[in-house]
């Protein structure tokens, strides 16, 4: 191989990593030390979205009152007002999309599953993009003994709604929202610390 051959393929090289760089792609890393600088700037970037996304997400749905003659679904697609559902309050509140990411979900569903074991009256799920036989078919293998509920309109008029963020809130009786959090699968130890700390509030 020549020499001006060598010279074009590093210059593609080096091409397709600056590429692969502006469009978020990782390269292959080496060793264990980069690893955990890569862990580190992955953490550090979504500590600083969600500071980002705070003032106009989070804040305005603190206090916020929903709708209370909004219709949502039970499992038997039966229809209840969020009035119906705010006179079981204080209720904990896990708002999530089918959309939304997996893991993120999962995870907070075992926590829930966990901490709340004994208390599922005390926590309700309220979920978009499926019904009740959808999700009775998703969960059949999981023990799912919280209230569960689906949005016939796909929002309950949050801000954090539909931006593939699930979310956690206290409703209140008069249907409004609460200490607000939004979980990220990166800090589990911050989502264990805000259901247990709400579960003595609720348990109060």
């Amino acid at each position: 191989m020549s020499s001006k051959t060598k010279r074009h393929i590093l210059i593609l090289y080096g091409l397709l990593a600056i590429a692969l760089v502006a469009l978020g792609v990782g390269l292959p890393r080496w060793s264990g030390e980069t690893d955990v600088g890569v862990q580190k700037e992955m953490e550090s970037d979504e500590r600083t979205f969600f500071w980002e996304i705070y003032p106009e997400l989070v804040i305005p749905n603190a206090g916020k009152a929903i709708d209370k003659s909004l219709h949502i679904k039970d499992l038997n697609d039966g229809e209840i007002t969020v009035k119906d559902l705010s006179e079981r309050s204080p209720l904990l509140v896990f708002r999530y999309s089918q959309y939304d990411c997996h893991l993120c979900v999962d995870q907070v569903l075992e926590k829930l599953h966990t901490i709340y074991e004994g208390d599922e009256d005390k926590v309700c799920l309220i979920i978009d993009g499926m019904a009740g036989r959808e999700f009775r078919l998703k969960y059949k293998n999981r023990k799912m003994n919280f209230l569960s509920y689906f949005v016939v309109d796909n929002s309950l008029g949050l801000s954090l709604e539909n931006k593939n963020l699930p979310f956690l809130f206290v409703l209140s009786g008069d249907a409004r929202v609460n200490k607000v959090f939004v979980p990220f699968k990166e800090f589990p130890d911050q989502t264990d610390a805000y259901l247990r700390n709400i579960k003595a509030l609720l348990s109060d």
